[in-house]
């Protein structure tokens, strides 16, 4: 598909338990980019309920496949599946906008292969 993909590990520790997980994501780079501004969307690998978000995770990859068809963007595109929603989320922000990994004490993750210019 054109993007660069890779993943992140992290753990947390949320009301007393240790959460540990995968990020998985990619970026379509914007021809017409500095680098600097992006779009995220994102699918949660498991729902609330904790069974596998399937027709999520299809939703945003079909939809990866359709805008890597056009090059008129204007800003980064990220496809992120992040694991445990919103812990797997903030992990991978705050790595992409430059913080230190294990720059929070509940919550440690790995810096990112691909982030902001």
């Amino acid at each position: 598909m054109g993007l660069d993909t890779s993943t992140q590990k992290f753990e947390a520790i949320v009301d007393g338990n240790n959460i540990t997980g995968i990020n998985s994501y990619g970026i379509l780079r914007a021809p017409r980019s500095d680098g600097t501004e992006a779009v995220l969307f994102s699918a949660p690998w498991k729902g609330i309920n904790g069974d596998f978000n399937t027709q999520g995770s299809a939703l945003l990859l079909s939809f990866a496949a359709f805008v890597t068809k056009f090059s008129h963007w204007s800003k980064d595109v990220i496809f992120l599946l992040p694991d445990h929603s919103l812990i797997g989320t903030q992990a991978f922000l705050q790595a992409y906008h430059g913080e230190t990994p294990y720059s929070s004490q509940n919550l440690k993750y790995e810096s990112l292969k691909y982030h902001v210019y």
